[in-house]
This record gives structure tokens, sequence and C-alpha cells, in this order.
């Protein structure tokens, strides 16, 4: 080598770089991780052992390397990755940061190859270059070779918004830039690279090597494994990036990203619970920045309003991502559970048969135990493919993995073989259960179905709200919920199943029409009652801002959700005698009941109900909380309303009958009796689905 090329080479390398290996306990990984990074061709480098508190002979495999570039120190404590990468880059001592995973490999060439790339492309307002990724094995690539160019470089920070698209083990940074945004964010457990790239990309302008100049192995207590603590990082990015999300009108669709992540990661409720906490949160910080206290003071209640509707947005945008499964009919989801619906069926059935020939002929399992025992684990087996559709699908999948090992180990035994074939029929039909019955028909769209369970969105937020189900019956939480054609909830199915049974006496058309407690988009009948009425020749729609114009003509009234809300529920049921025609009827329908068994802690909370609503405040849950007091923290009138604010009255049944009776109206409970048993499996409502139909009472009988 002459003297020309190593003064060339000299100054192609005479930026030091830093490069950070955090590790814990993975001694076993940590030699080809460092073995990658010191076979380098870019030589100028130093590389610093950040130990994480190992327990395991990690510093004693450290200090027996005798490169000289190599740089090692201990926490004290286990600390996690981020602040070990912020420790290695504050003991630094080059310009440039790289991070390295204890179980991946670098090429030899990936930071030459950055630097090439930098020198060429670079400017004063870089701040780092990163490559592309690719898993060993895997056809995929991070970021996607879907994405255009300009996604990955100068529009990155907007498409970063909603996808990680940078690896830590990918970039080369600036020290300084770094170190200006204050590195990695110690709190978060879980791809805290991501959060700190998004700034990065906020910040600094990014280059981008279409080449995947790493091997990323996926190994056993990875951070990535933390599926939680994941959904903890995406929500603290959609909390801090809350206006950038707005300003590119893109927060619905990281608000459906993350909720798809949780579905995949099999925590679903986790975010659904983590989502609402958040949203309560910053209406804390609302309050806590005068809302109401500050009124006269413009820049708090700026801030106030700020924050309210920031939690407003989100949890609407919570609430459609929680629908988006059921809309257009549930897209592949509906087919999925359509199909494994069929499947277990015949599973169960097979299952029967099986344990119904061993019972009448017990010797047949000694003369075919090898057969019995290979189709009984197929179909355990073949039921652990479906456990992702339970109710909780991870100790459903734990048992399918204890049968299948309790087989496997008692295999020679004929106890065994029977009690796992018992188990196993049971679980089957749990899990059928859980994810829809054989086909029933949907009263709306009239096809014949397997209706969807419900979103476990529904359950957390009911629970999230203060209704835990001890003292509250659910009418329509039946296993089936959603229909996978037209996407009608189990409430809509029963209320346009009863009035396939409303018709005219003559040749003429009925006025019907829907009172809701708001325009909230949960609740919706009146967009399904107007497209009912359109379908039916003898029936005409009436709009809410027709209503008044209709007063004593309308044949049917349907009210959902109103009296448990409105501040003054006597005023109801004497608008609803206005409204109706002689001869017509009022559906009532509510979303829960109180049990008898509760009857005494409703007692005497109308008035204080009333008092709460207009007041504005939101009261507890049949449990006193802090700021409340007594009166106001205990009945059943003190639950909060699903997702909204302010509160909610909850009837027993026999109070709300005989509250419409004394407003002069007859009331019959359209329940299991009034249809029948017989047409309630038909069309799959769960057995508490029931509604109040009023008539007016004559003027004698009042």
């Amino acid at each position: 080598m002459d003297g020309k090329t190593i003064e060339a080479k000299d100054e192609e390398q005479s930026q030091l770089i830093s490069v950070i290996i955090p590790t814990y306990n993975r001694v076993g990984l940590l030699e080809r991780s460092v073995k990658s990074v010191l076979s380098q061709t870019y030589t100028n480098l130093e590389l610093l052992i950040i130990d994480d508190g190992s327990n395991d002979a990690t510093e004693e495999f450290v200090k027996g390397l005798s490169d000289k570039r190599i740089r090692y120190y201990r926490n004290e404590r286990n600390m996690g990755s981020a602040a070990s990468r912020n420790r290695g880059a504050s003991l630094a001592g080059g310009e440039l940061l790289a991070f390295q995973d204890d179980d991946d490999e670098w090429l030899p060439n990936k930071l030459m190859r950055l630097m090439e790339v930098w020198k060429n492309e670079g400017s004063a307002e870089t701040g780092m270059i990163y490559h592309e990724m690719q898993e060993q094995g895997a056809s995929t690539f991070i970021p996607s070779k879907d994405f255009p160019l300009e996604w990955k470089s100068k529009e990155i920070f907007r498409y970063m918004l909603l996808y990680p698209m940078i690896g830590a083990t990918a970039s080369l940074i600036r020290k300084s830039c770094l170190d200006e945004l204050g590195g990695f964010n110690e709190k978060l457990k879980s791809i805290e690279d991501y959060e700190f790239y998004l700034r990065m990309a906020g910040k600094y302008r990014i280059l981008f090597v279409e080449e995947p100049l790493m091997i990323i192995y996926d190994t056993p207590g990875s951070v990535n494994k933390r599926f939680k603590s994941k959904i903890d990082t995406e929500l603290y990015v959609l909390y801090t990036m809350y206006d950038s999300l707005c300003r590119y009108d893109i927060l619905q669709k990281k608000v459906n990203l993350i909720r798809q992540q949780a579905e995949n990661y099999d925590c679903e409720d986790y975010f659904y619970e983590q989502a609402l906490q958040l949203c309560e949160r910053l209406k804390e910080e609302a309050y806590g920045n005068g809302a109401e206290e500050n009124a006269g003071n413009n820049h708090k209640r700026a801030d106030a309003a700020y924050y309210l509707d920031k939690g407003r947005r989100i949890r609407e945008c919570i609430s459609n991502a929680a629908r988006e499964m059921g809309c257009d009919g549930g897209g592949d989801r509906a087919e999925y559970y359509q199909n494994a619906a069929g499947q277990i069926q015949r599973v169960v059935e097979g299952l029967a048969r099986l344990q119904e020939n061993l019972n009448k002929n017990p010797a047949a399992l000694s003369k075919n135990k090898m057969d019995v025992v290979a189709a009984l684990s197929d179909i355990i087996k073949s039921l652990g493919d479906y456990t992702d559709l339970a109710l909780h699908p991870a100790p459903q999948k734990q048992r399918m993995d204890e049968l299948l090992e309790k087989l496997t180990e008692g295999r020679d035994f004929n106890g065994v073989i029977k009690a796992v074939l018992d188990d196993a029929l049971k679980e089957a039909k749990k899990l059928l259960s859980q994810i829809g019955k054989a086909k029933c028909l949907c009263t709306v769209c009239g096809k014949e179905v397997r209706f969807l369970p419900p979103s476990p969105y529904k359950r957390v937020i009911r629970e999230h709200y203060g209704y835990k189900g001890e003292s509250v019956e659910f009418l329509f939480e039946g296993e089936e919920d959603r229909c996978p054609v037209c996407g009608a909830p189990e409430n809509i199915r029963f209320l346009l199943g009863f009035l396939e049974d409303v018709q005219p006496e003559r040749d003429e058309k009925l006025k019907i029409c829907c009172i809701e407690a708001s325009d909230d988009k949960e609740t919706g009948m009146q967009e399904w009652i107007r497209k009912y009425a359109s379908i039916k020749e003898y029936m005409e729609y009436v709009s809410p801002k027709d209503i008044e114009a209709a007063e004593g003509k309308i044949d049917v009234i349907v009210c959902i959700d109103v009296l448990e809300w409105v501040a003054d529920d006597t005023k109801i049921p004497e608008k609803i005698r206005e409204l109706l025609g002689e001869g017509g009827v009022c559906i009532v329908m509510t979303q829960a009941l109180l049990k008898e068994a509760y009857a005494d802690l409703a007692e005497g909370n109308s008035i204080d109900s009333a008092k709460s609503v207009s007041s504005g405040s939101a009261t507890g849950t049949l449990g006193k909380e802090s700021g409340e007091n007594e009166d106001e923290a205990y009945g059943a009138v003190g639950l909060k309303r699903f997702g909204l604010e302010g509160v909610r009255r909850i009837y027993r049944e026999s109070e709300l009958a005989a509250k419409l009776e004394e407003a002069g109206f007859n009331v019959e409970i359209v329940d299991e009796n009034w249809f029948g048993r017989d047409y309630y499996e038909q069309c799959g409502f769960g057995e508490k689905a029931k509604m109040f139909m009023l008539t007016k009472k004559l003027q004698r009988d009042i």
C-alpha cells in the first residue's frame, strides 16, 4: 500500500464512531454481536459494552477480549435498554453513535457504507442515517419495500407517526443531536427507539440506505416480545404527537393501527383499558388547567379546552376503532369466524361420536389405542389453532397445551385418554359458544349467519365506567352480537325483529321515528330505522327535525337510552304521549337494568341524579370515590354512561315499568315469553334481551 492510499484511507476513516451495545444476561449471544462490530472494515471505532447488571458470565467474557477498542461499563442495577443506551452515549468519545443489540450481527461493510452515503449526501441539517433491515429467514423488510422511497427519507416524519420504520441497530446518529433531544425515553420499556427516532425525524434531516446491512435474530427474551409495553409506548406516542397526527389527518388511522397491533399481540383488552385511562388523564389535565375555576383566565381556559377536546377526539377514535371490524359486514374477520365456527362444530360432533363409541364399546380403546391417541392429538392441535377467537385466548391456548401434554404422558393409560377426551369435548363446546352458535337468522338482512362476538371494547368500557356486572344485568350481552353480513348488533336485530310484526290494518303508511339521548355514533339507531323504513312500503320515517310537526300522528316511537340520560326523566313520558297517535306504540330500550336484589341502593336517588346531571358532575359507581359525597356515590343512578361525561340513571325493571304506567301508559315486556324460546334461538338472541312496549291508556283508565 503506497503513501497516497494510506493517506486517503486515513481521511476516509477520520471520524471516530462510538458503537454501544447494551446487554443483560445474554453472554451466549454477545460473542457473535461483538465479533461483527470488531470485524467492520471501518476500523476507527470504539466499542462500549454496557452491562445492565447481568448475573451471568458477561463480565468475564468481555474482560477476556484483547481488542483495545473495547470499553466495558457495568450498571450497579438493571436500568433497561433506554438508560443503558443513554449511559453509553454520555461516555462515548466519538461524534457519531451507532447502536447494536447483543443478539444481532452486522455485515462487515455496514459502517463503511453508511459513512460513504453520509459523506456524499449529508449536510449540516443531517442528524442521522439508517439502513434497511431484514430478519433472518424472513422475506419482509423494515421499512417495507412497498413504501415509496420518499417516505423513508424526505417525508419520513409523517409516515413514522404511523409506522416504526427505523430500528435502533440500523442507525448512525450525530451525538450532538441525541444530546439535544434528551436521548432515549427511559420511562418506556419497549420500542423506545421508535419514540426517539420519531422525535429525531421531526427535527433533523434523515438519510436512508436501501440495503440490509445486518442480520436480525428473533431470540427468546427479546425486548420486542414485551407486547403490553409496546402498546404503552404507542399510546405515549399518540399522546405526545397528537397535534402532528391531527395536522396530517391521521389520528384515526393511528388509533386503528394500535388496536390492530393489540389484537395481534393478544392484548386488545389492555389497549382499551390503557387508552381509556389516557382519556381520563386528559380530562384531569383539563380541570387542572382551570376548566371551571379559571373561567376568566383566557389562557387557562384555552388550555383546558384543548385537553378536553384532545380527550374527546381520542376517545371517539377508540370507539371507531372498536367498530372497525364490524363495518362492511366484518370483512375477513367475519369470514374467519364463520369458517372457524364450522370447523369447531365438526370437531365437537366428532369428539361426541368418539366418546359415545368408546362408552358403548370400552374394549375398542385398548384395541385401537394408538389410532385414538393420534386422532385425539390432531383434534387438540386443531382446537389450539382457533384459541385466538376465545374471550381469553392465552389461558385457552395454555389449556390446549396442557391437554396435549397430558395425552402424551398418559397415552398408555385408558383412564387418562378418556379424561383428555372428556376435557377436549368440554373445551371445544366452550370455544364454540364464544365464537357463535350454529347458524341463526339475522332479522335485519335475512341471512343465515353466525354472529360475531362482541368487541372486547364493549366489556372494557363498561368496566372502566363502573359497570362491573355484579349489580347490573345487561340486556343485550348475548354470546352472539354483530351480524357479519350487515353489521347489525343484537339490540338492532331484536328491535327490527319486533317491527316485522307491526303492520297497518288498512292501506296506509305507519309513521315511525326514533328518539335518542344524543347523536352519539355508538347508538346510531336512527340510521338503522331510517334504512329499515326505506325498504318497507308501509312505513314512513320521520326525521328528528320533523318530529314536532308530526305531533299526535306518530304510529311507532323508538326511545333509546333517553330516560336514563336526561336531567328530568318525568318529562320524556309526557313528550311521548304528545307525539304518539291513537293506537300507536312506543318501544323503550335500555342498555342495562339494576338487579332486583340491589333495589335498596336505588331508593331516593332520582333527585340526586338530576342534580348531578344538570351540574355536569360525574358520580361514582355503587362505591365511594374521592371528591363525592356519600349520597351521590351510592345508588344505581350514580353509574357513569359508557364513554361519555356525566352520569346516567339505571332502573330496576319493576321501577321503570311503574314509572311508565304512572305516566299514563300500558306497559308490556317484550322478551322471551313474548317472542317464544324457539324464535330467540332461531335469531340468536341472548336470554336477557328485552324491551318495554307502551300504549296509551284510555282517558277513563288514567
